[in-house]
């Protein structure tokens, strides 16, 4: 018989694979929590972006338009302005991917009224990811304003 054999049993390969696949365990899973984490981030980047860009459109109607209704159904919201020359137009704001709502509807006469308005935006696929964001929309009077 030899008595000087060096090599690796089969149990110290079993053990070996055990810690390696427990190890590889443990990363993949924080690496994918990290991946979601990160996917969340974008996406309610994302989504306060939309947010802007919807209050930046409705501030430009309020402020240049002499009337407006505004209404918020359907994850979308539609506004039918009169401008200051009289003529109307027609605006409407959704994403296909977004449900927008507005916690105020209806008429609004912007050389009469400020108006505070809460935006709430959220994925369809992801309700939990939401953004709400809080609002002033007004007019400039005489250098002033109200």
């Amino acid at each position: 018989m030899i008595r000087n054999q060096k090599g690796v049993t089969l149990i110290e390969l079993l053990a070996a694979l055990t810690i390696l696949s427990l190890m590889g365990g443990i990363i993949w899973g924080v690496f994918f929590q990290g991946n979601k984490f990160s996917q969340n981030s974008v996406s309610k980047n994302n989504i306060q972006q939309e947010a802007n860009i919807l209050i930046m459109n409705l501030k430009k109607i309020h402020q240049t338009s002499k009337e407006y209704t505004i209404s918020s159904s359907g994850c979308a919201v539609t506004v039918n302005a009169t401008k200051l020359d009289s003529t109307t137009q027609y605006f409407e704001f959704k994403n296909t991917k977004l449900c927008i709502s507005l916690d105020r509807t209806g008429y609004i006469q912007p050389g009469n009224q400020d108006l505070t308005l809460n935006v709430t935006i959220y994925e369809l696929m992801n309700p939990k990811n939401t953004v709400t964001v809080e609002t002033i929309l007004y007019r400039l009077k005489d250098g002033v304003i109200y």
